[in-house]
């Protein structure tokens, strides 16, 4: 069969894309039903301490908070095809079902004077209800930082494991200072990160892996 060498690049990108698509359709069914099991119920937790409500707004923190989605979003083209990506979208996944559970059995409200710094003010000027009401703890926010700077350190080498831990505790802190998470919230949400991590080290990890060669035909 004949091939071209500047179909493979293509063709690599667009099954990425796929694969990121397929989890963020996935992802967004399974945040929103666990966010508004949370928001049903008529008497959430308050589980943060009396001094957090105190806690200061800085807003110029909002593109570090923010840089999170973007890794989100652009994270699969850190791999070489998708089905090497996949593995990981799949424990993202699971780790968004854990969440989302918490959120239903757990529900949570915010303590910070004035409600959500970030998604509240986008939801009104979409008209629609705050995207983030009662996704509080565990932070996949955090959960996935945490997640996605081991993941890449541990590619990419040592020298890239200091960078990545200072973005790791400023997005945390960011959570925080932009009034979108309490101190239980990043806590267990860093510690659902570090399970992914835990569980993508597994040796049998690799049988998620579909022996299918790509989404679409690749050319090759």
């Amino acid at each position: 069969m004949v091939t071209t060498t500047s179909a493979t690049p293509k063709c690599r990108v667009l099954n990425l894309c796929l694969t990121q698509v397929i989890f963020g359709g996935v992802f967004a069914a399974l945040w929103f039903a666990g966010c508004a099991l949370s928001t049903a119920h008529e008497h959430p937790a308050t589980p943060w301490f009396d001094f957090e409500v105190h806690a200061p707004y800085l807003g110029w923190l909002i593109p570090l908070y923010l840089s999170q989605n973007v890794s989100v979003a652009i994270l699969p083209f850190a791999f070489r095809d998708w089905r090497e990506y996949f593995p990981v979208a799949m424990v993202m996944l699971f780790l968004g079902a854990i969440a989302a559970a918490c959120f239903a059995l757990f529900p949570m409200r915010l303590g910070f004077e004035g409600g959500s710094a970030v998604w509240a003010p986008l939801g009104s000027y979409l008209g629609i209800p705050d995207p983030g009401a009662g996704g509080y703890a565990p932070s996949l926010h955090v959960a996935y930082t945490v997640f996605i700077a081991m993941i890449l350190s541990a590619r990419w080498g040592p020298r890239w494991t200091i960078p990545f831990w200072m973005w790791v505790i400023g997005v945390s802190a960011s959570t925080y200072f932009v009034h979108e998470h309490h101190l239980i919230d990043i806590s267990t949400g860093a510690l659902l990160g570090l399970a992914g991590v835990w569980i993508i080290r597994r040796p049998w990890i690799t049988r998620l892996t579909p022996r299918s060669t790509s989404l679409v035909d690749d050319g090759r």
